[in-house]
């Protein structure tokens, strides 16, 4: 139960910092560290222990915090240290960690002006997952805003096959979790 209520204030933090309510999501982050702390080492998820899994969690929740507190170097960081967390995580079937780090920090270079970087995420998140339609939503977004038109055009093909089914349009501030359109965040 204490690994689902850490997942359940990583999940509430991450909705309220992408409301823009950094105060509430500092709350949720502090409670998602003090029950991580009571977690026993010995604790597993899947093919991985619960901290290693969780060593993803925080840094993407204080990433998320750092965004909405308008910190984008310190975001930035905490994001790329997220991707290193994740990329340390073992693989399993269904995966023990299943969002995608890079689309966030993708997302943070996009919002922060950096296309290049941008450019780079979504493609090494892309060779992970191939078919991420958020990845290629995000690389189709950095091509174009780097005036790489046929590249972008072709990639906006992939997208739009991966996207066929779905019933969301894509943002960049989906990719960067920072939605000022999200509805609030329910009470428990």
């Amino acid at each position: 139960m204490k690994i689902t209520t850490a997942f359940w204030h990583f999940a509430r933090g991450t909705a309220l910092a992408g409301m823009n309510k950094p105060a509430d999501a500092d709350s949720e982050f502090r409670a998602f560290q003090s029950v991580v702390k009571t977690i026993p080492a010995d604790a597993g998820i899947g093919n991985n222990s619960a901290h290693d899994v969780l060593k993803v969690a925080e840094p993407m929740l204080a990433g998320k915090l750092a965004l909405a507190r308008g910190d984008k170097q310190t975001a930035l960081a905490l994001l790329r240290k997220a991707v290193e967390a994740e990329d340390n995580v073992s693989y399993n079937e269904p995966a023990d960690w299943d969002l995608p780090a890079r689309e966030l920090l993708g997302g943070a270079f996009l919002m922060n002006g950096d296309y290049s970087e941008a450019e780079k995420v979504f493609r090494a998140e892309i060779a992970k997952h191939q078919r991420n339609g958020r990845a290629l939503f995000g690389l189709v977004e950095s091509l174009k805003r780097q005036g790489k038109d046929s590249s972008a055009l072709m990639v906006q093909r992939e997208f739009e096959k991966a996207w066929e089914t779905a019933d969301t349009k894509l943002s960049v501030e989906h990719l960067s979790g920072m939605n000022p359109k999200a509805g609030p965040v329910s009470q428990r």
